[in-house]
């Protein structure tokens, strides 16, 4: 119970301060939950019993959201209630019917349907802040400083696609860089004078300057060369979202609401690798503190029982 609430109150946290730390320590508390959770599938064989530890997880899941507690987020744990129900429910069905103790088949239906659960909760925990923001404040959803903490922790990914793209730098920088490498790439102008040259970059920073505020449909001067590149992103990106209908900011919520639903969903193989891991050492711990015990029942397979 205190890992789902951890998971919940992490969620909270990186939803209204919006530190990338809060996201690294709610994957982990996430890590921890599901290996308890999968030991819960395994020890305990009441099904009225597993039903009620599942239910104070769930409890405790939405507690940790309480700066976006709504009917949303309610009922988002109520949905994820039943899907960690079920998980456990095939958990425990496809262990019953083993002949001997097999962690890792087991753990890929109980704890694959258990991330997926959490996954929607934060997805619908994520929609729900989203819609309290827009329905209080007239500003975008993301902060100005976690924004751009995207961006910067992203710099590496985009310069795949665009090599002379640093969201730390200024967009002048950005778009000098950019400039000096299209005219470089040029075997015609590679022949011109070093004063031709340098005319030609900056008549070439004057037509990406222009380029790039028609593609956001913003006059030039909306752009600031001397901005910081996540920075004048953002404003722009704000001041497009403002801009919107309250309609269309519902679309985008429920967009980024399936975002990140998906990308949960895209953790579900490691997530679930570190987590049966993770069950696996606890119970090899639970078996030499002899708090645990196998035995054999009469059909000779192995059997979990708690002392």
């Amino acid at each position: 119970t205190f890992a789902a609430f951890s998971v919940g109150l992490l969620i909270n946290a990186f939803l209204t301060q919006g530190s990338g730390a809060y996201i690294a320590g709610g994957i982990i508390a996430t890590i921890i939950f599901l290996a308890l959770f999968f030991l819960n599938v395994l020890f305990i064989k009441t099904v009225w019993i597993a039903n009620l530890v599942i239910l104070a997880e769930s409890v405790a899941l939405v507690g940790g959201v309480y700066s976006a507690f709504s009917p949303s987020s309610v009922l988002g744990g109520i949905i994820t209630f039943f899907v960690l129900m079920s998980a456990a429910y095939s958990g425990r069905e496809y262990f019953q019917n083993l002949l001997k103790i097999r962690f890792w088949q087991t753990a890929k239906g109980a704890v694959s349907r258990a991330i997926i659960g959490i996954a929607f909760f934060v997805s619908i925990v994520s929609y729900s802040n989203i819609e309290k923001i827009m329905a209080h404040q007239d500003q975008f959803f993301i902060s100005a400083s976690t924004f751009e903490q995207l961006l910067v922790k992203s710099t590496s990914a985009v310069k795949y696609a665009i090599p002379e793209m640093d969201f730390t730098k200024s967009v002048g920088e950005v778009i000098t860089n950019i400039a000096t490498q299209q005219v470089a790439e040029n075997e015609e102008a590679q022949r011109l004078p070093q004063v031709a040259q340098k005319q030609l970059i900056a008549q070439t920073k004057e037509e990406l300057h222009k380029k790039i505020a028609a593609y956001f449909a913003v006059a030039p001067e909306a752009i600031n060369l001397r901005d910081v590149s996540s920075k004048a992103l953002y404003d722009i990106t704000a001041q497009k979202f403002n801009k919107l209908d309250a309609e269309s900011k519902k679309q985008v919520a429920g967009a980024v609401a399936a975002i990140v639903f998906i990308t949960a969903i895209g953790l579900i193989l490691p997530l679930r690798l570190c987590a049966t891991l993770l069950a696996v050492i606890l119970y090899e711990i639970l078996l030499g503190l002899n708090f645990a015990a196998v035995t054999l029942e009469g059909r000779s397979r192995e059997i979990i029982i708690l002392k």
